[in-house]
Formats: structure tokens, C-alpha cells, sequence
């Protein structure tokens, strides 16, 4: 394999990777950080200036927010993951060319945000039970 033309690809939880960094340098050339599900900010653990900072601070050659349900930034990033491989420098029209246009999709999931009370429909109905002329929904 000639210098530079493999590349190796690691899916774990930035938990994981946190723990894993030491302050030695791999062995390896190019390290980039990917954080997916970029389309679910309500429930975003990792702000995106921590996901920078904490790229920037251990020299990886690029960090990406990436969301894999809607294609946002996917395409864009393993681009530019590859052009970095070959030694190419990318201009930002040449980026953008292979940004994917994405339709924003209003996402509403209560029940997966740790932020949010869950509802209990039986405890509801016996609250408003006794007011019945009054609506439930306000």
C-alpha cells in the first residue's frame, strides 16, 4: 500500500473517543472527528465548539458534523476525507459542489428528550376527569 493511500474508519461514541486520546500522536497520518445524527440538535450532548475545540486541540486534520438519516454533509465530508488522502487542497466552490441539498424535516421527540417530562395519559384523564367542562388542551 503506497504511503497515504489507506485510510481506516472508527464509529464510536465521542465518550469513547475522549477516553481513548492520549497526548501521544497515532502512528497514523490523518485522523478526522465525525459526529453524526447532526440532524437531532434538541438532543445534541456535544455542543459543536466542543466538537471543534476538542479536534482542534488534538491536531486531527478535520472534523465533521454529519447526519447519516438525512445525507446532510456526508457526501461533503468523506470528499474531503478523500481528497485530503490524495494531498489535495480543496477550494470552498469545490466543496460546495458536492454539498447535498437537505429538506428540513421538523423533528418533535418528547419522549427521547432526557430535558422533557413524560406524560401519562391515565394521569391526565383523571385530572381533567373532574372538570369536564373545561377543555384538556390548552
Amino acid at each position: 500500500i503506497a504511503s497515504g493511500s489507506a485510510t481506516c474508519l472508527l464509529f464510536e461514541p465521542f465518550r469513547a473517543v475522549r477516553s481513548s486520546q492520549t497526548e501521544e500522536k497515532p502512528d497514523f497520518p490523518l485522523l478526522f472527528l465525525m459526529a453524526n445524527k447532526d440532524d437531532l440538535e434538541h438532543m445534541r450532548m456535544v455542543s459543536r465548539a466542543k466538537h471543534s475545540v476538542f479536534a482542534l486541540e488534538r491536531g486531527m486534520s478535520g472534523h465533521f458534523l454529519v447526519s447519516a438519516k438525512t445525507g446532510d454533509e456526508v457526501a461533503t465530508a468523506f470528499y474531503q476525507i478523500a481528497a485530503n488522502l490524495a494531498g489535495i487542497t480543496l477550494k470552498e466552490p469545490e466543496i460546495q459542489v458536492h454539498q447535498k441539498v437537505v429538506k428540513a424535516e421538523l423533528v418533535d421527540y418528547p419522549q427521547d428528550d432526557p430535558r422533557h417530562a413524560h406524560v401519562v395519559a391515565p394521569r391526565m384523564a383523571a385530572r381533567t376527569s373532574s372538570r369536564r367542562s373545561r377543555c384538556a388542551v390548552q
